[in-house]
């Protein structure tokens, strides 16, 4: 019996860290990268020899793709909409440690030790990770108000709103009128949260994408809907998606 490739993580001997998902709606493999991590999409039942074959072919090409530049620096500050994150070196921090504390009630800072290089792909995966779990943190705090505010202004409610944690997946509407919003969206700026927020809630009248659908979330958000999907395609993530 063949083996199968299964979603993981490993380290790659050329490409650094590969981030591993076998997607049962996929026909063939894709690759793209997140910063300095590789992400490699693969349709069910993907032998381990087919992903050798695939990695040989591909690695040359991938290599000559990967980001030149670190996607953190010391001393970087990040200014979101309800918290502020800082990224630093510190001379006293043990080999080894990259970690999160708050200096404020909306305040953090990321640290990691000297000898610890930006450009590393599992240094730039731990300082992702602890960016995620800051604005987690955050929505817990923050997004049920920010959210509800919102669904008052436009006068719908749901019948429960909930935090999921999906990092593609911003939001969705259930059948039974449950709204779900990522805490990734605790990155965005007002403008563009209202865009995901807005979005779920033209579903509560229209479960599809249906021209009666956008018009619906268009009135939401005062006629802007069309250029906000747009803004929000481009919108550049703080952390590996």
């Amino acid at each position: 019996m063949p083996e199968y490739v299964v979603s993981q993580t490993y380290r790659d001997d050329v490409l650094g860290i590969v981030h591993i998902s076998v997607r049962s709606n996929l026909r063939n493999a894709s690759a793209r990268w997140s910063g300095n991590v590789l992400r490699l999409n693969l349709p069910p039942h993907t032998t381990l020899r087919q992903y050798h074959t695939i990695m040989d072919e591909w690695r040359p090409r991938l290599l000559e793709l990967r980001p030149l530049t670190a996607r953190y620096s010391h001393g970087q500050l990040f200014n979101f909409t309800d918290f502020t994150v800082n990224i630093a070196h510190a001379a006293d921090r043990l080999a080894h440690v990259v970690s999160a504390t708050q200096s404020g009630d909306c305040n953090f800072v990321i640290t990691l030790s000297a000898e610890k290089d930006f450009s590393d792909p599992e240094v730039e995966q731990a300082i992702s990770v602890r960016l995620t779990a800051i604005a987690r943190f955050m929505a817990r705090k923050y997004l049920p108000e920010i959210a509800s505010a919102e669904f008052r202004r436009i006068g719908v409610y749901p019948s429960a709103l909930k935090i999921s944690h999906g990092a593609q997946r911003l939001g969705y509407c259930s059948a039974k009128g449950e709204i779900a919003l990522s805490y990734m969206i605790m990155f965005l700026p007002p403008h563009l949260r209202r865009y995901i927020i807005c979005h779920e809630a033209a579903h509560l009248t229209e479960m599809n994408h249906s021209a009666r659908f956008h018009a619906l979330a268009d009135r939401y958000l005062d006629g802007m809907e069309k250029d906000l999907a747009k803004q929000l395609k481009k919108f550049a993530w703080p952390v590996l998606r």
